[in-house]
This record gives C-alpha cells, sequence and structure tokens, in this order.
C-alpha cells in the first residue's frame, strides 16, 4: 500500500497496522450533545474525519489530540492542501519533514508522497502520529502544550505562533470532549 518508501520504518508499519486494527470496528457518527456552547455544525465527512482521527489516536493516547489538529489543519478534511507550507493531508504534514523522515529525495517520489497524504487518511494519521510521538519524546510526558506548539512550531514552540497553536488546539479538545461522544456505539 505504501508504494512510494523506499526504506519502510518498523514504527510506520506498526501504526498503520494499529489504525487497520481499528478501521475493523465500525465508524459512527460522533453525537453532538447539544450544549449551549456547542455551536459548530460539522457536515458528515467532517464527522467521519474526527471519528476515525479518535480512534486512530486513541491507541496512542492522542485520542482528542489527533481529531483537534484535523479540525485545525484541514478544518477536518475539507482543506487538504496548503500550498504555501507546502503540507498535506488531514493533518497537514509538511511535505519537507514527511519526506526527510522517509528519507525521500526524487520529485517523483515528493509527488506521490504528496498525493498519498491528501488520498490516505490513514497515511496522514500515521506521519501525524508519528510526529506528535517524537514531540512528546523531546518534550516529556504530559508537557501537551509544547508537543502541540511543536507540532506546529518545531522547535520554536516558545515562539508567539507556536503558543497561539497550542491554545487553539486545547480549545479544540475542550470542545470535542464536551460536545462530542466519540465511544459511542
Amino acid at each position: 500500500m505504501i508504494y512510494f518508501i523506499k526504506k519502510p520504518l518498523v514504527f510506520l508499519t506498526s501504526v498503520l497496522g494499529v489504525i487497520s486494527l481499528v478501521l475493523l470496528s465500525p465508524i459512527s457518527e460522533a453525537k453532538d450533545l447539544k450544549g449551549t456552547q456547542c455551536k459548530v455544525d460539522f457536515s458528515p465527512s467532517q464527522i467521519e474525519v474526527l471519528t476515525k482521527s479518535y480512534r486512530y489516536g486513541r491507541p496512542f493516547g492522542l485520542e482528542y489530540t489527533l481529531p483537534a489538529i484535523a479540525w485545525q489543519e484541514s478544518s477536518a478534511g475539507e482543506v487538504l492542501i496548503n500550498v504555501s507550507d507546502p503540507s498535506f493531508g488531514y493533518y497537514h504534514a509538511l511535505l519537507s519533514s514527511a519526506a526527510n523522515r522517509e528519507q525521500i529525495v526524487s520529485n517523483s517520489d515528493l509527488n506521490k508522497l504528496a498525493h498519498a497524504l491528501v488520498k490516505s487518511i490513514e497515511l496522514s494519521a500515521s506521519f501525524a502520529i508519528r510526529e506528535l510521538l517524537f514531540w512528546k519524546q523531546v518534550h516529556g510526558e504530559g508537557e501537551w502544550s509544547k508537543i502541540w506548539a511543536s507540532y506546529n512550531a518545531g522547535y520554536n514552540y516558545d515562539s508567539t505562533a507556536g503558543k497561539r497553536y497550542s491554545e487553539s488546539i486545547l480549545q479544540k479538545i475542550n470542545y470535542l470532549k464536551d460536545c462530542h461522544d466519540f465511544n459511542r456505539k
């Protein structure tokens, strides 16, 4: 399935394996609890992206982080390409970072990677999970503000942009916790 990766990493394979197992369980729509603060009206396709993101993130302790990032980066699957970065996919992986992790250098392989990140939420999630776990290892367990900021700003997590990003992710996580039931069977 991952035809463009020259040297597949064991971690990526294991992440995709977990995601494949998660896909076996049925996806139900996230339930809007209709609290007074719950005003975002997600489309059915956005709810599906958020629900998949929750399920992909759950085995890694990222069950709310991953959907919040999908919401922040791609409006939960509505905008999968940002040419100014350039970043691609549901979680907007920077093409340069993803290529470096996979040791991709040719333009042809870069194009295949960008295409695959847009086409496959599973692959996009695996790159996002890998990036978040990297920053978790850098900053330490429980340092979520720094982890979220680094997802966006790298080692400049203490920058204004990094702090704003982290605050936005926290707001989205709180909203999702209050307004959506991803555990409904």
